[in-house]
């Protein structure tokens, strides 16, 4: 049995599944795709199966939105920010923080210019 590119109903779908899970229950391999020659026994149908599924679902949900947090200059300030904390455990004074998240999450840590 050779699975179909692609299923305009979920009752073709259905089908094949079941004809797939006949075939293997009376111990036949099946082809899955057409350069699999020798077949999938059980096991191999069952993790082609889930992943597919995993695909068919990932399909269906919208792409996370870009925003500014995804920005390279965004993560680049947040890397030195990061530097800038490592800093100020070992007592360097640090002055200022790049992004605003590090400014109001570490605010306190900041020297002053005045100390």
């Amino acid at each position: 049995m050779t699975a179909p590119w692609r299923y305009q109903h979920v009752g073709a779908y259905l089908a094949a599944v079941r004809r797939a899970h006949a075939a293997l229950a009376a111990g036949k391999r099946i082809r899955m795709w057409w350069g699999d020659w020798e077949g999938v026994d059980r096991a191999g149908f069952r993790k082609e199966f889930v992943a597919a599924l995993h695909r068919r679902i990932t399909r269906k949900v919208e792409p996370d939105p870009r925003g500014r947090k995804d920005s390279q200059e965004y993560r680049t300030g947040m890397l030195r920010d990061k530097y800038r904390l490592i800093d100020s455990a070992r007592r360097i004074r640090i002055y200022e923080f790049e992004t605003d998240d590090c400014r109001r999450r570490f605010g306190d840590r900041l020297a002053t210019r005045d100390e």
